[in-house]
């Protein structure tokens, strides 16, 4: 039997319905293909919002930490929540102060998981300031890694000066961050990580943090392990082998809200000094180490006071009652009362437009400014202390710093 010719009509209609059955086909494979393209970036957003909720919560950690003991400094950083106690239950697991050495001799301390519930004893902080289980898309909760500097121990319990040097004393360090091409900072105080979905041969059922973190192989640097506790860390593209994602915080960015909460603290206790004084402390000469008042600056600046017994002594009471987290600041925060401000002048701060001028208003009561990094602590010059023609000179006129050159910080009164 022969199959009759089709006719011109039936041609069409074929052309027709294979034209309307691929894109239909195309539709669905173009729908298909959105879809996994948007739940892709659905799963990096998640990750994300994650890793962006706990770097502001421990920004906000380190700015508002108030130590219960008085000889610990502030600025510091909870433990991460370690698997060593066998648990990994949200708390931070720091050392026992005083009977075990710190986290500069025991780098294991300082890597684990997020911490997110309340610091957990003996820890002497608050409460981290969120209380929810931050998790990125696979589920897995946040890992956290802390630099020795930014943690309250037995070994900087007084304070570690390298929290505003250059260049720290080992064996103190910050964490060390690299990428594909090579190192990005060897400064940064904090380090959060995302594990991701799990590669052939972890097994997640275990604690083990090389059974969530990856590995990576740097030029000229060799391989950098997320999971060990050398303090070194890699970000790089999504691979078979890597997915770790992180985000991280240096001293740098962090140092300068610590400074305006120190100045902030001292400000207040400025403020609480002249209410019940009727004037401003007189300050101390910059380079002086014993930070004695100086009825003989005014005007001028220095340092805050903190002892009465130099060769210029002030009239009681003569300094401000400066909590001892405060005092290893001292080297690194300048002062300036108005003249009519001081106990000198009778006028006591009644004269609102003499003296201190900042940004061209001429009605300033007080200047107080963090130097930040610098490298003579103990000098004389307030050029070796502050960044900026205007600020660096002893003349009564200021200007708020340019972040974008200088890391000093300036509040006023």
């Amino acid at each position: 039997m022969t199959t009759p010719p089709r006719t011109k009509q039936q041609g069409l209609a074929l052309i027709l319905f294979l034209i309307t059955a691929l894109t239909v086909a195309g539709g669905s494979f173009f729908i298909t293909a959105q879809r996994i393209k948007n739940s892709s970036i659905q799963s990096d957003t998640t990750t994300h919002k994650a890793l962006a909720a706990a770097k502001q919560t421990l920004i906000a950690y380190s700015i508002s930490y108030t130590p219960t003991n008085t000889a610990q400094e502030l600025g510091r950083l909870p433990y991460p929540d370690r698997s060593d106690d066998g648990l990994l239950d949200g708390t931070s697991d720091c050392i026992s102060y005083g009977t075990a050495s710190g986290p500069i001799d025991n780098l294991q301390l300082l890597i684990g998981r997020f911490p997110w519930l309340a610091v957990g004893a003996p820890c002497p902080a608050p409460n981290l300031p969120i209380n929810f289980d931050l998790r990125d898309s696979a589920g897995e909760r946040l890992w956290y890694a802390v630099a020795p500097h930014m943690l309250p121990h037995q070994d900087n319990a007084t304070f570690s000066p390298d929290i505003l040097e250059l260049n720290p004393i080992p064996p103190n360090q910050w964490i060390t961050i690299y990428d594909e091409n090579g190192i990005i900072s060897d400064r940064v105080a904090f380090v959060i990580l995302s594990a991701g979905t799990a590669h052939t041969g972890q097994n997640r059922s275990s604690n083990a943090i090389s059974n969530y973190l990856d590995s990576y192989s740097v030029a000229g640097v060799g391989t950098i392990n997320n999971y060990d506790t050398d303090l070194t860390f890699v970000k790089a593209a999504k691979s078979e082998d890597f997915n770790d994602k992180l985000i991280y915080v240096t001293i740098d960015e962090l140092l300068p809200l610590i400074q305006k909460r120190v100045l902030l603290d001292i400000r207040s206790l400025l403020n609480t000094y002249r209410l019940a004084n009727g004037f401003y402390p007189y300050p101390a000469q910059l380079g002086d180490i014993n930070y004695d008042c100086d009825t003989t600056l005014s005007p001028g600046g220095g340092y805050i006071a903190n002892r009465n017994t130099g060769p210029n002594p002030c009239t009681m009471p003569a300094t401000i009652p400066l909590n001892n987290n405060l005092i290893p600041w001292l080297p690194y925060i300048i002062y300036e009362p108005r003249s009519d401000c001081t106990a000198a002048n009778p006028t006591n701060c009644s004269n609102q437009f003499a003296g201190l001028t900042l940004d061209g208003v001429e009605n300033k009561d007080m200047i107080l400014m963090s130097s930040g990094f610098h490298a003579l602590p103990s000098t004389a010059n307030r050029i070796d202390y502050i960044e900026g023609a205007a600020n660096s000179v002893d003349d009564q006129v200021f200007e708020t710093p340019d972040p974008q050159i200088s890391n000093d910080q300036l509040i006023f009164q």
